[in-house]
């Protein structure tokens, strides 16, 4: 049992989870070499489990500040398993920092209760099945979102410390590789999602600026070291000019190898990611379902709309200040009666970085790209009791897997057509459209980031955290 009173005892806990970790990690790979060699191996490999923090509380003052995490309703045991990588290292560091400065705390490791898979070891190993079916592998049926959505744990007695177990962790890690070609470590505390690759090319001559100025913006908002691209290609911004031809050149070579490409910017206070997710609410569920167990600060999704007010102007910016969801992909998770909320501090932050004014108010997201197909008749009746200024595939379900995780969300949209008003997206307008908006949009995006950046904790409003079960941990 640890007290924690301090930084110091902070990194004992975090140093004993990743001891705990590697020592499993260890084992379970020499357990599975000895089997490959057709040696017995030495003890169950299901022993070699994920470490398990327990926060002992055993009283609590009633905490009266505006923070929206880092606050224990009731004394209890508090606790979660943890993948001890390193990649959770500064995470864990800020959360149980700002738990030991409000209250008093016993700290447990333990080898914890859920084996690793052994499909999760480093490295290229593919044995045969036969060998495979003795050791723990990935087990589908024991992965869920429990504690997010309910605030309960499956397989923990006591009351979770974190939204997600670690075999939900560690799959999603895997399918963040797999989707957009990115290691987990090189996501950054901010993403941007869009669904064009022009945005790419964008963000690519934005980095090329940046390293004819030392990797500094020229609005003194930030510093960026690098950036990395899929299978890992990598350039310094801080180290001197990088001529954007090597972009280009990369991004040429790596398009079309992932689904959803992603590129990172890193700084070690501005970090931005920006990845394509593809078109449709199917496809911003995935990626959001991922990504949220890195717990990033912020995700925002700049993308176009239809536009239906015939006062509108193909190019106005949309900033969403509520979503009407017709996209139903997350309906089992959230009920579509719940009010997915504005967040006002990303709100604040993009109209920040907006250098004209944008029209707010409610957007809705289909899962139809030809709603406007509908009999007349019906696109009357769909649009006749609710006041709403465009619409897109993407933006609702963005912002309700945000209110779902806990993960601060917002949306900047340009109008790209305005179907109802004779102006339907034809390959011309759109071409040219794209080629005046992509910047601008892609800007006002960074500089929000940015902005938001200068004080990260502050986005995590108290409209993200339940009444009730909620979890310590952002």
């Amino acid at each position: 049992m640890i007290a924690m009173t301090g930084p110091e005892q902070v990194e004992e806990v975090i140093g004993e989870l990743g001891r705990r970790y590697r020592t499993s990690i260890s084992g379970l790979a020499d357990a599975l070499d000895r089997a490959v060699r057709g040696e017995e191996p030495s003890g169950d490999p299901h022993r070699f489990t994920y470490p398990t923090l327990k926060l002992h509380v055993p009283a609590v003052d009633r905490f009266a500040g505006p923070e929206s995490f880092g606050v224990i309703d009731e004394p209890g045991v508090y606790e979660g398993s943890f993948v001890g990588s390193g990649l959770f290292d500064g995470y864990l560091r800020e959360q149980l920092n700002i738990l030991a400065s409000r209250y008093r705390i016993d700290a447990e490791v333990t080898s914890g209760s859920t084996p690793i898979p052994v499909q999760y070891l480093p490295g290229e190993r593919q044995p045969d099945l036969a060998i495979l079916e003795r050791f723990p592998r990935v087990d589908i049926m024991k992965i869920d979102d429990s504690i997010a959505d309910s605030g309960v744990s499956a397989t923990h007695r006591n009351r979770p410390l974190f939204l997600f177990e670690p075999l939900r962790v560690e799959l999603a890690l895997r399918r963040l590789q797999h989707y957009t070609g990115s290691e987990p470590e090189d996501f950054q505390d901010f993403v941007i999602f869009t669904n064009y690759r022009f945005h790419l090319e964008c963000f690519l001559e934005y980095a090329a600026a940046l390293s004819e100025n030392g990797g500094n913006d020229t609005s003194g908002l930030a510093h960026y070291e690098s950036i990395t691209g899929p299978g890992g290609w990598s350039a310094r911004l801080d180290k001197g000019p990088v001529a954007l031809s090597e972009f280009l050149r990369e991004f040429r070579d790596s398009s079309g190898r992932q689904q959803m490409p992603a590129w990172h910017m890193k700084s070690d206070r501005a970090g931005i990611t920006i990845i394509d997710i593809g078109v449709g609410p199917s496809n911003a569920k995935t990626i959001t379902d991922c990504l949220a167990v890195l717990r990033p600060h912020c995700w925002l999704m700049i993308g176009h709309c239809a536009g239906l007010d015939h006062r509108m102007r193909i190019g106005d910016l949309i900033l969403p200040n509520s979503y009407l969801r017709r996209d139903h992909v997350l309906d089992r998770y959230v009920a579509t009666d719940t009010p997915i909320p504005a967040i006002a501090e990303v709100q604040a932050a993009l109209e920040f970085g907006i250098e004209s004014p944008a029209r707010t108010g409610t957007v809705m997201t289909t899962a139809d790209r030809n709603w406007e197909w509908q009999p007349a008749g019906d696109i009357d009746k769909l649009f006749a009791a609710v006041a709403v200024l465009g619409v897109d595939m993407e933006s609702a379900t963005i912002a309700a897997n945000g209110y779902r995780y806990r993960v601060p969300y917002g949306s900047l949209l340009s109008i790209s057509d305005m179907p109802l008003h004779n102006q339907p997206k034809l390959p011309s307008s759109a071409r040219e459209f794209y080629l005046k908006s992509k910047f601008d949009h892609l800007r006002a995006a960074i500089v929000a980031c940015q902005k938001m950046a200068e004080n990260k904790n502050r986005m995590h409003s108290r409209k993200l955290r339940r009444i009730v079960n909620e979890v310590p941990f952002r």
